[in-house]
């Protein structure tokens, strides 16, 4: 009983954790410079268009009635309507939801692959050198952020890249083995999982 007394508890302290992060996401948007509404009409639109849109949306309210109406649209499944595609927020995820899963279910089995016999080695022995070397990795790889070591990565690639004419010429003639897009794939699953 008292089990259930605990997450009870820790339940309520979800919805103002929650509440949080959405009021700092929205204000974070909200520092963003320039306008949503010329952004989703372009540089050419008619000022009518922009205060139209700018009304439509709840841009013309004051940012306390802003964040209350976000939060009613957001209670309804409304997440409301991108700047970037100028389609509805929700739509947006549910299309890019498959690539993510994809991602982060390669990036956690990686980080299994790798975790796991580390973690064995350093509990079976302690005082060895592959604990040592375990034990550092893991400092290395939980200290360094994902976007540092993704970035590291993509400079590595474009330093491999620049090989010279010779190598080109063969990489051409006789391919690379994998396509492009499965390549960059896989690199970014082996960084998201090893980090």
């Amino acid at each position: 009983m008292q089990i259930l007394k605990y997450i009870g508890r820790r339940m309520l302290l979800v919805v103002p954790q929650i509440i949080g992060i959405v009021f700092v996401s929205f204000m974070l948007v909200k520092t963003i410079p320039g306008d949503p509404a010329v952004l989703m009409l372009g540089p050419t639109a008619t000022p009518d268009a922009i205060a139209s849109l700018r009304e439509s949306m709840g841009l013309d309210k004051p940012l306390p009635v802003q964040f209350g109406l976000y939060l009613k649209n957001l209670a309804k499944g409304d997440m409301g309507t991108s700047w970037q595609t100028t389609r509805p927020v929700l739509e947006d995820l549910v299309t890019r939801f498959p690539a993510t899963l994809e991602l982060v279910t390669a990036g956690l089995l990686v980080a299994i692959l790798i975790g796991l016999p580390l973690g064995l080695i350093s509990a079976f022995r302690p005082r060895s050198w592959l604990s040592k070397v375990a034990d550092f990795y893991s400092l290395i790889a939980g200290s360094l952020p994902d976007f540092w070591c993704r970035w590291r990565c993509n400079s590595a690639q474009i330093w491999r890249r620049q090989m010279s004419a010779a190598s080109r010429e063969r990489a051409a003639r006789f391919g690379t083995g994998l396509p492009r897009d499965t390549r960059i794939t896989m690199e970014k699953e082996l960084t998201l999982g090893a980090s």
